[in-house]
C-alpha cells in the first residue's frame, strides 16, 4: 500500500520493505513469512499479528496463535533478529470481547525474547481527531483502511524508532554466536581474575579488537591471527575480535615450546600474532624470526570503529591443531557455519539455558575448552568462570558453594577430584558431595571415561556422568542422553544433526554388534586440513563421510568405542598426540638409535606415553634426563613418562615395527 511510503519517512536511516503476507489461512501466510525472510534477509523485522475474524466471533486463540507462529518462523530464521510486534484488535464494536483478547496478548508476551517490543493497539486511544478509529474500518468491519494503517503507523512509529536507536549504536554483528550476546548484554558473561564481565563489555572488546587488527583494511578476508592469551576476557575478546574482523582464528597453547609454536605459525601461515604480555619474551623472537606483525593485548585501542564487516557464515572461523597417523599436527579448518552447528547441537542435547554456570580451567587451544564449554555457555547466556588451570581445592570449592550449574572435564580430572575427595575429613566430604547433587549436569570427554571412575564419581556426587564422543575435525557426535539413562562404558548415541554409520574394512555397513569404523557426516563436519589437500582427500569417503579411524560396535541405536583404528594416536590426560610425531623428536636425542612410542593404559590419565629405544653404543639414559631435554622441543603432555630401553624394536617382515609387540615391554609398569 502507498502508505507505506509514508511510514519510510518516519523512519529517517532504515529502508522499510513492506510485504504483505495475509491470507486467509495461517498455513498461508506462515510459509509466506518465511519465504519474505530469505528473500529480503531484514536487519530488524515489525509485524503487525492480530485476528481479522475477531468481528464474526472468531477465536481470540487466533492472535496468541499468530504471535506463537512467528517467533517459530523467526527463532528458525536467526533466533537473535530484533523483532516488534504491534498487536491489533480490528473490532473495536465487539467491546465485550477486548478482555479476552488483552488476556491472550498478556500470554502472548511472555515468549518475548530479551530485546525484542511488544506494543498494543487500543481503538479507544488510537484517534486522529478524539474519535475512534473505528470511523476508518471499511463497511464489512474486518480490515483496516488505508488511513487506519497510516493511524497506527504514525502512533507506533515513536516506539520504534526509540527500539532501534539500540541497534543504530552497535551494528548488529553477522556471526549468530556474537549477535546472540546483544540479547544478554546486562548479564554477567565471564568471570575471571579482574571481576565480572557483561556480555555488553565482551561486545564492546571484541569490536575494539576487530578494528586494531584490521587497520586500514576493511576486512581480513581469512587471513590467519595466531593468539597465545591465558584464559581470561582478554582470550574472548581477542577470539571474538579475529572473528568480527573477518579473520581466521589460531588459538596457541600455552604449554608448547618455540619449536612447537613456530611450526603452528609457520603451516597456517598466520599474518598477525597476538601475545599476553606474560608471553612476549616467548612468542616475539617466534614471530619475528617468520616476519610476523606481532601484537601485545596491552595494546588494544580503546574506541571501537564505526561499523564492522559483514562476515558470510561460509568463511573460514577456526584452525585447531590436531594429530594425525602422519606424525605432523594438522590444521583442521572449521568456517562459522560448522561451529554455529556445533553450538547449536549441544546447546539442544544438553538443554543449556542462560541460568547456567560453568568453570572453564580446561586448555583453549582444544575445541573442548572452546566449543563445549565457552562457546555454548556463551550462546546461551550463561555465565562462564574462566579458571587459570586446573586445581582440585579451588574447583571443589565452586561446586560446594553453588556457584555451578554444569560441570565438563576430562577423566584424568575426575581422578583427581575423587583423591582430593578420599583425602578429606568426614564433614568437608559431606559438603562436597552435597554441592555436587546440586549442579544438573557433569560430563566427561576427550578420553574414555573408565567404568571405575564412572561409578566411583556416581557415589560421590549422585552423578551418572554423561559421556560423550566427538573429535576436533567434527565436533561432538555421540553423547549420552541429558534426560534418560547413562550406560557406563559408552558414548550413547548421534546427536541432533550428526548423521553417523559404522563401516567395514571393505566399506561396508556393518550389522548391530559388529565393530566398525565410526564416520561422520551432516552440518557439523570441518571443511578442511589447512593447506593439506591431500590429507583431506584421504579423510573424506567418496559420497563425503568423514573418516574417525576410531571403530566401536552399535547395539540398541547405542555406541560403545573399542579403540583406534591407528595405535599411533594416544589419548593421554584429555589430549590426543601423535606417537610418530614424538618418535621424530626423540630421534634427534643423541643417545637414541632407534625408538618406538606407544600408549599404555593408565587409570588417571587414560594413557601414558611410553618409548622403547635402542641406544646409540657406548651411551646409556635414563628417564628423568630424556624429559628434561625433551622440554625444549615438546608440549609436556607429549614427554614420554615410560622408558624403556630395548637391544633391538619388534619389527616384521617389511621391517615395520610391530606396535602391539612394543607396548608389551610396559606391562610390568
Amino acid at each position: 500500500m502507498e502508505v507505506w511510503h509514508d511510514f519510510s519517512s518516519l523512519m529517517p536511516g532504515w529502508q522499510v520493505v513492506n510485504r504483505a503476507i495475509g491470507g486467509t489461512t495461517t498455513t498461508y501466510w506462515v510459509e509466506r513469512l518465511a519465504e519474505v525472510l530469505a528473500e529480503e534477509q531484514p536487519d530488524a523485522v515489525f509485524c503487525y499479528v492480530g485476528s481479522n475474524d475477531v468481528a464474526t466471533g472468531a477465536s481470540t486463540d487466533d492472535v496468541g496463535e499468530g504471535f506463537r507462529r512467528i517467533r517459530e518462523i523467526l527463532t528458525a530464521y536467526d533466533s537473535t533478529i530484533p523483532f516488534a510486534c504491534l498487536s491489533i484488535i480490528k473490532a473495536p464494536q465487539r467491546v465485550g470481547r477486548f478482555d479476552e483478547i488483552a488476556a491472550a496478548n498478556a500470554a502472548e508476551r511472555k515468549s518475548l525474547q530479551p530485546g525484542d517490543l511488544w506494543i498494543d493497539s487500543d481503538p479507544f486511544f488510537l484517534t486522529a481527531d478524539d474519535a475512534p478509529i473505528a470511523k476508518y474500518y471499511v463497511e464489512d468491519g474486518l480490515h483496516l483502511t488505508a488511513d487506519a494503517y497510516l493511524k497506527l503507523t504514525q502512533h507506533v512509529a515513536p516506539d520504534l524508532r526509540d527500539w532501534l536507536k539500540n541497534f543504530e549504536s552497535s551494528p548488529r554483528p553477522s556471526i549468530p554466536l556474537i549477535r546472540r550476546a546483544s540479547l544478554h548484554s546486562e548479564r554477567a558473561a565471564l568471570i575471571d581474575g579482574n571481576g565480572s564481565h557483561t556480555y555488553a563489555d565482551l561486545l564492546a572488546a571484541s569490536a575494539r579488537v576487530s578494528g586494531w587488527l584490521r587497520g586500514e583494511a576493511g576486512d581480513l578476508a581469512e587471513a590467519r591471527v595466531a593468539f597465545l592469551v591465558p584464559s581470561s576476557f582478554t582470550y574472548a575478546a581477542v577470539l571474538w575480535g579475529i572473528w568480527q574482523a573477518g579473520g581466521i582464528a589460531v588459538p596457541l597453547c600455552t604449554q608448547h615450546p618455540a619449536h612447537e609454536l613456530s611450526y603452528v605459525i609457520s603451516d597456517c601461515g598466520a599474518e598477525i600474532v597476538v601475545s599476553d604480555p606474560q608471553y612476549e619474551s616467548l612468542l616475539r623472537p617466534v614471530a619475528e624470526a617468520l616476519g610476523r606483525r606481532f601484537l601485545l593485548t596491552t595494546e588494544i585501542p580503546g574506541a571501537a570503529p564505526a561499523s564492522q564487516p559483514d562476515v558470510p557464515l561460509s568463511r573460514g572461523a577456526l584452525i585447531v591443531y590436531t594429530s594425525g597417523t602422519t606424525g605432523k599436527p594438522k590444521g583442521a579448518l572449521s568456517t562459522h557455519a560448522t561451529l554455529t552447528a556445533q553450538i547449536q547441537s549441544l546447546v539442544t542435547a544438553w538443554e543449556w539455558s542462560a541460568n547456567d554456570r560453568i568453570a572453564l580451567f580446561l586448555p583453549l587451544h582444544h575445541v573442548h575448552g572452546i566449543l563445549n564449554v565457552l562457546s555454548c555457555a556463551l550462546w546461551s547466556g550463561a555465565s562462564c568462570e574462566m579458571l587459570p588451570g586446573f586445581e582440585p581445592g579451588p574447583v571443589w570449592e565452586r561446586i560446594r558453594d553453588d556457584k555451578l550449574t554444569v560441570f565438563m572435564a576430562v577423566p584424568t580430572i575426575y581422578t583427581r577430584l575423587i583423591a582430593f575427595w578420599e583425602a578429606a575429613a568426614d564433614a568437608e566430604k559431606a559438603a562436597l558431595s552435597a554441592g555436587s547433587r546440586r549442579l544438573r549436569l557433569m560430563v566427561s570427554g576427550s578420553a574414555a571415561l573408565p567404568v571405575s571412575v564412572f561409578e566411583k564419581w556416581r557415589e560421590i556426587s549422585g552423578h551418572a556422568l554423561l559421556e560423550r564422543y566427538g573429535m576436533t575435525e567434527i565436533g561432538m557426535a555421540l553423547s549420552n542422553p541429558f534426560r534418560g539413562q547413562r550406560l557406563p562404558g559408552h558414548v550413547g548415541s548421534p546427536l541432533p544433526g550428526v548423521e553417523v554409520r559404522l563401516l567395514d574394512e571393505a566399506g561396508q555397513l556393518v550389522p548391530d554388534g559388529t565393530p566398525g569404523e565410526i564416520q561422520i557426516h551432516g552440518p557439523t563436519v570441518f571443511r578442511e586440513y589447512w593447506d593439506k589437500p591431500e590429507a583431506t582427500a584421504a579423510t573424506f569417503t567418496a559420497d563425503g563421510w568423514f573418516r574417525t579411524g576410531d571403530i566401536a560396535v552399535c547395539q540398541n541405536s547405542v555406541y560403545r568405542i573399542l579403540g583406534r583404528s591407528s595405535v599411533d594416536i594416544i589419548k593421554t590426560g584429555g589430549y590426543k598426540v601423535s606417537a610418530l610425531e614424538i618418535e621424530e623428536e626423540l630421534r634427534n636425542h643423541p643417545a637414541i638409535d632407534q625408538c618406538a612410542v606407544v600408549g599404555v593404559a593408565d587409570l588417571e590419565w587414560g594413557e601414558r606415553v611410553a618409548a622403547a629405544v635402542v641406544l646409540k653404543p657406548g651411551m646409556s639414559l635414563a628417564l628423568k634426563p630424556l624429559r628434561d631435554w625433551a622440554k625444549e622441543f615438546l608440549a609436556v603432555y607429549k614427554i614420554p613418562s615410560l622408558l624403556e630401553t630395548v637391544p633391538e624394536l619388534p619389527r616384521n617382515a617389511m621391517g615395520k615395527v610391530v606396535k602391539p609387540e612394543v607396548a608389551k615391554f610396559f606391562k610390568k609398569s
